[in-house]
């Protein structure tokens, strides 16, 4: 099965240091790790997971269409900011999630990350 790029706009260029914001496999997508560089533990799990969203919309689906999320934090908090999120973009059944709390992410500043599997409707 051919696979597919994903490059939101308003995403950086993923493609320009060799991977993709997401890779669409029939109706599979897998989303890359969502950071963000705000200030503070809330607005980067905020703007993480409008990040992961809009890469599902731009293959065509939506936050209801993702079933597995893993986040990798530095901050076990990170789940009471992501939980409403979650509960304001979908319907249960909710995804399966797993929270990993980490030492470090790939830059200091950066205290989540969030990941996402989808299931689009093709």
């Amino acid at each position: 099965m051919p696979k597919t790029g994903i490059q939101p706009a308003d995403l950086f260029d993923a493609p320009a240091i060799g991977f993709s914001q997401g890779v669409a496999v029939g109706s599979t997508l897998y989303v890359s790790g969502q950071v963000s560089t705000s200030d503070g533990l809330a607005a980067q799990v905020a703007d993480a997971w409008a990040s992961v969203v809009s890469v599902v919309v731009v293959a065509g689906g939506s936050a209801a269409s993702i079933v597995k999320l893993t986040i990798f934090t530095k901050d076990e908090a990170a789940w009471s900011h992501l939980q409403p999120l979650i509960k304001s973009a979908m319907e249960p059944p909710f995804p399966a999630a797993t929270m990993v709390t980490v030492v470090g992410l790939a830059r200091p500043e950066f205290l989540v990350e969030i990941e996402a599997v989808a299931h689009l409707d093709v």
